[in-house]
């Protein structure tokens, strides 16, 4: 899939594989920004960085803020969601997700969520929950600007 774009003269045209252009780009980001070394510490910083959820008077500490491939598995797990034929797929999926929000264990791991989800059916509140947090974080960080 291409785009045209056209000089001015309309003489030269120049045919643009976008997706190739923002790949290449990403990967130019990549290797530029992992050598940065404040860009390094900022990621450590980060993946320290937590916030603490209350769960039945259980205090549950997760990443203070949501990675973007655990924010697209999200979506994506939205659209299972959406069909009823996938439900037990979905939510496998989604027990992975909230344990991988989780720092400490048993909660960063899935299979003590479908306990968990099988026993109390809390796994709602804890999305929920996991949204909220993350979301006034989000927040913080827009007002700073």
């Amino acid at each position: 899939m291409g785009i045209q774009l056209h000089s001015q003269t309309r003489r030269d045209q120049l045919t643009l594989d976008v997706e190739t252009a923002n790949k290449e780009l990403d990967n130019f980001e990549a290797n530029f920004l992992d050598k940065n070394e404040k860009i390094k510490e900022l990621i450590a910083s980060a993946n320290h960085a937590f916030s603490t959820i209350s769960l039945e008077g259980i205090d549950l500490r997760i990443k203070k803020y949501m990675p973007k491939k655990i924010r697209h598995r999200m979506l994506k797990l939205a659209k299972k969601y959406e069909d009823v034929e996938r439900i037990d797929e979905a939510e496998d999926e989604l027990y992975a997700l909230v344990a991988s929000m989780c720092i400490d264990d048993p909660f960063n791991k899935k299979e003590s969520w479908l306990y968990l989800d099988n026993e109390t059916g809390c796994i709602q509140e804890v999305v929920i929950k996991i949204a909220n947090e993350v979301s006034k974080t989000d927040k913080d960080i827009k007002s700073f600007r």
